[in-house]
C-alpha cells in the first residue's frame, strides 16, 4: 500500500518530505490540499491531522504531521540506520539538533521575508534582526563540512535545504552575505537528483503567487465586540485570505469620518475593501468572499439549490441576530428591559434554530457552510446570560454552538476577546445610561458597538 502525503507545493516542510520520500524510492500517493478552499479544516482532514497543517502523512493507517517527525519516522522505519538518520545515539542527536534549528530558521525566514508575502505581514526590525542572526548561525555550523552535521547527508540537510528554497522569492540575494551557506544551497540543488523534480513548477507557481499578492491585501474595518465583524473575521481565517484589520473606534466616532463613509455610507462595521472594491453588512461580505475566492467550496455551493438554502439561513441569522439583541444586548447596553413580545420572540426564534438544526451536523445538513459561521458568531451573544439560555430545551442548538466552538481551530482566536469584554460589560453594578461612569476604553468599546448596532432593526420579515 503505498503512503498518502498530503501537501500543498509552495511549503517548503511539504518538499522536504518529498525529498525524503523521493531518497528512500518509496510508493507514494500525493494529494495536494487546496488551502485557499479551506481544505485542510474540513472533518475528513480534521481527522488525519487535528492541527490541519501540510505536510501530512498517512502510512498504513498511521497518521503523522510534522514535516521534520515525518523525515525521523520514515528513515528510522524504511532506511534503518542509514546514514542520512544513523542509530548511533549521539550522530541522531546532533541531527535532531540541527532539526530543530532547522524549525527556528524556517519561522524566522517566514518572520523576514514570507510573511509579507503569504500574509501581509510587514516584518518588524527584531524579526529582521533575527533572520540574519540565524543565517550567520548556520553559516558557522556549516564552516567546512560539507553537510549540516559533517561529511555526510543526512534529513537535516533535507529540511534545511527546503527551508533554503523559500529564499527564491528574491532570487537568494539573502545568501550573497553568508557565502558558504550559499555555495552549500546551490552545490546541494546540483548533487540531489531529485531537487529539480520536487521543486518543478515552484519558482512559477511563487512568481504567479507574488504577482496576485501585489494586488493589495483584504482590508477589514471591524470592532472586536461586533458578531458579524467576528462572523466575516473567521472567514477569512478559514480560507487563508491574506488580510488587514482595520479596527474602527466607534468611541470616538471614527466611523463618520469622511475617510470611512466612503468606504461605507451606512457608517457600521464591518466592511471589507478588496483591491479597491468596498462591501459592507456580514452576510454579503461573507458572499462575497467564498464567491471569489473559493467558488467550488461547500461553504457556499455552486448548486443553485444548496445555494438557495444556505442564503435563507443567513437571512434567518440576520433575524435570529435582532432577536436576541432585543432580548439581552438592548438590556446591558441601554438598560432598556425587553417588552414581553420580544421575550416571546426571543424564546421563539431559538426554538426555530433549534428546529433547523435538528439531527443535522450543521444548518444546511452534513457540510459546514457560511450560515454556520454567521450563526455562530450570532449566538456567542448567549454569553451575556452566561449561556443559561442555551440549555436542554434547545438541545440541538446547545450541541451545535458546542461542537463547533471547539471544531473550528479559529473560533477562540477571534471570539474569545470580545466575549470576555461582553461578559466583563455584563457584570457591571451601574448603569450606563445617563451615568458618570467612568470606562475603560476597551469598556466603552463594548458600548458603542452595539449602540451603533442597534440601527440594523429590521421590522419585517
Amino acid at each position: 500500500m503505498p503512503i498518502d502525503l498530503y501537501l500543498m507545493n509552495l511549503s517548503p516542510p511539504c518538499r522536504a518530505v518529498l525529498m525524503g520520500i523521493k531518497h528512500l524510492k518509496l510508493d507514494v500517493n500525493v494529494k495536494t490540499v487546496n488551502l485557499m478552499a479551506g481544505e485542510h479544516l474540513k472533518p475528513e482532514f480534521l481527522k488525519l491531522n487535528p492541527a490541519h497543517t501540510v505536510p501530512t502523512l498517512v502510512d498504513n493507517g498511521f497518521s503523522l504531521w510534522e514535516s521534520r517527525a515525518i523525515l525521523q519516522y520514515l528513515f528510522s522505519k524504511y532506511a534503518h540506520n542509514s546514514p542520512l538518520y544513523p542509530t548511533d545515539l549521539q550522530k541522531r542527536a546532533t541531527i535532531d539538533k540541527l532539526l530543530n534549528f532547522d524549525l527556528s530558521l524556517n519561522s524566522s525566514i517566514f518572520g523576514a521575508v514570507t510573511g509579507k508575502i503569504f500574509r501581509g505581514i510587514e516584518p518588524t526590525e527584531q524579526s529582521i534582526t533575527t533572520f540574519k542572526n540565524n543565517l550567520k548561525l548556520l553559516e558557522t555550523l556549516i564552516g567546512d563540512n560539507k553537510y549540516v552535521t559533517g561529511n555526510e547527508l543526512t534529513i537535516a540537510d533535507l529540511s534545511v535545504l527546503a527551508t533554503l528554497s523559500s529564499l527564491l522569492v528574491n532570487d537568494f540575494k539573502d545568501l550573497d552575505e553568508v557565502p558558504k551557506v550559499k555555495a552549500y544551497n546551490e552545490r546541494l540543488q546540483r548533487e540531489l537528483p531529485y531537487y529539480a523534480e520536487v521543486h518543478t513548477g515552484v519558482a512559477e507557481t511563487l512568481k504567479q503567487f507574488i504577482a496576485s499578492k501585489k494586488i493589495m491585501a483584504i482590508e477589514l474595518y471591524m470592532m472586536p465586540m461586533s458578531p458579524p465583524s467576528r462572523a466575516v473575521h473567521m472567514l477569512l481565517k478559514h480560507l487563508n485570505i491574506a488580510f488587514k484589520i482595520k479596527n474602527i473606534d466607534l468611541r470616538n466616532g471614527q466611523q463618520f469620518d469622511a475617510d470611512y463613509a466612503k468606504i461605507n455610507p451606512v457608517k457600521k462595521v464591518p466592511a471589507i475593501v478588496d483591491n479597491g472594491f468596498n462591501v459592507w453588512e456580514s452576510r454579503a461580505i461573507m458572499q462575497y468572499l467564498c464567491n471569489k475566492y473559493a467558488p467550488n467550496s461547500s461553504l457556499y455551493p455552486i448548486d443553485i439549490h444548496k445555494r438557495a438554502i444556505v442564503d435563507r439561513l443567513l437571512y434567518f441569522d440576520t433575524f435570529y441576530y435582532q432577536s436576541l439583541r432585543e432580548a439581552l444586548i438592548l438590556k446591558v447596553v441601554r438598560n432598556v428591559d425587553p417588552t414581553p413580545f420580544q421575550l416571546t420572540n426571543y424564546k421563539n426564534t431559538i426554538k426555530q434554530m433549534d428546529q433547523l438544526i435538528g439531527d443535522n451536523k450543521y444548518l444546511a445538513g452534513n457540510e459546514l457552510t457560511i450560515a454556520d459561521i454567521s450563526a455562530l458568531a450570532t449566538s456567542t451573544v448567549f454569553c451575556i446570560n452566561d449561556f443559561e439560555d442555551l440549555n436542554d430545551n434547545v438541545s440541538h442548538l446547545k450541541s451545535w454552538y458546542n461542537r463547533l466552538s471547539h471544531e473550528l481551530p479559529y473560533f477562540a482566536e477571534v471570539n474569545e476577546p470580545g466575549i470576555a469584554l461582553f461578559k466583563k460589560f455584563n457584570t457591571s453594578d451601574e448603569s450606563l445610561t445617563g451615568s458618570s461612569l467612568s470606562l475603560t476604553d476597551s469598556y466603552k468599546e463594548c458600548v458603542y458597538v452595539f449602540q451603533m448596532s442597534i440601527s440594523r432593526v429590521l421590522t419585517f420579515r
